[in-house]
């Protein structure tokens, strides 16, 4: 969500943003989209079937209550869905300089959607990393702080 909320404070707040580099960023909301993310936030499932995974979320979240957060993240989804923050026009209104970078693995967030967003964005500039699934962990950290480092050059 970083990568929106970026966007977002570059579009209604353009003096507090020099550039965005976003990685993975979700752009398409509607309803149906949002239950689905939603679904997946459920704290009891998480420390059932992923007990590793919820203890990396606490670790991680630590000394805040990741399975609050989880419940947060869930509303401001739902809340999305029903009105996404961000218009077609809200795109095409930001001239923050602004990287948007997606894994070619990524099965949350589609190339359709992020191609439909860079060309929306009038100083956008688009980069596909090879053999990368969403989770940031899965980056190859060479790969991606080239791409930065040549963005912000």
């Amino acid at each position: 969500m970083g990568g929106y909320v970026a966007l977002y404070l570059a579009r209604f707040y353009p003096d507090a943003v020099d550039s965005v580099i976003t990685l993975g960023t979700k752009w398409h909301w509607d309803e149906k989209t949002s239950a689905k993310e939603v679904a997946m936030l459920n704290p009891q499932v998480i420390e059932q079937k992923l007990p590793k995974f919820a203890e990396q979320l606490a670790q991680r979240h630590q000394p805040l209550d990741w399975k609050i957060l989880l419940r947060k993240t869930a509303t401001m989804l739902t809340e999305m869905g029903e009105l996404n923050p961000l218009t077609g026009e809200d795109y095409a209104d930001i001239a923050t300089k602004v990287l948007l970078l997606l894994g070619d693995r990524d099965k949350m967030v589609t190339l359709d959607e992020t191609v439909a967003v860079f060309k929306l964005l009038p100083a956008a500039q688009l980069g596909v990393l090879p053999d990368t699934y969403h989770p940031i962990e899965s980056v190859d950290i060479q790969q991606l702080a080239h791409l930065i480092k040549k963005f912000l050059l």
